[in-house]
C-alpha cells in the first residue's frame, strides 16, 4: 500500500512540474498585436509581444505603443518597421515613446524600408533598462 502511495504521489510531483514548464513556456512565447483590443487583452503573464505595423493599424499605433509602455510585466518588445513611406512618415515621430517604456530589456526591430532614417537609432538609446538591441535591415 505504502508503494502505491509513493508512486501516487511521484507521478503527481511530475504532473505538476510539467504543468509548471508549460506555464513558464507560454510566458515566454511572443504574442503578435495589431490593434488597441489586442494590446488591452493581453495576459498579466505576457511578457514578449511582437507589434505588428501595418496601413489598417497605422492610426492606432500610438495608441498602441502608450499602452505596451504601462506595461509592467513586457521585457521584450518586437517591431516590425514596413517598407511604406505612408505608413512611417505618420508614424517616424510616434517611436519617441520609446522611451517610456521603463521594464524593456530586449527590443528586436526589423527595418523593412528601403531608405534609412537615423532618428529610430536616436529613439532606441532613449530606454532606460534596454539590455538587448537587435536591429536587422532587409
Amino acid at each position: 500500500m505504502r508503494a502505491l502511495f509513493g508512486v501516487i504521489l511521484f507521478g503527481g510531483a511530475i504532473a505538476l512540474s510539467a504543468s509548471a514548464a508549460d506555464t513558464d513556456e507560454a510566458e515566454d512565447k511572443i504574442v503578435e498585436v495589431a490593434s488597441t483590443k489586442a494590446v488591452e487583452t493581453l495576459g498579466p503573464a505576457v511578457h514578449s509581444v511582437y507589434l505588428k505595423i501595418t496601413l489598417q493599424n497605422k492610426r492606432v499605433v500610438p495608441e498602441m505603443l502608450d499602452l505596451l509602455a504601462k506595461r509592467p510585466a513586457l521585457l521584450h518588445l518586437r517591431i516590425d518597421l514596413p517598407n511604406s513611406e505612408m505608413i512611417m512618415l505618420e508614424l517616424e515621430d510616434e517611436f519617441d515613446k520609446l522611451a517610456q517604456f521603463e521594464t524593456l530589456e530586449s527590443l528586436e526591430i526589423r527595418d523593412k524600408r528601403d531608405w534609412r532614417a537615423p532618428q529610430i537609432f536616436e529613439q532606441v538609446t532613449t530606454i532606460p533598462n534596454l539590455r538587448e538591441l537587435k536591429m536587422s535591415f532587409w
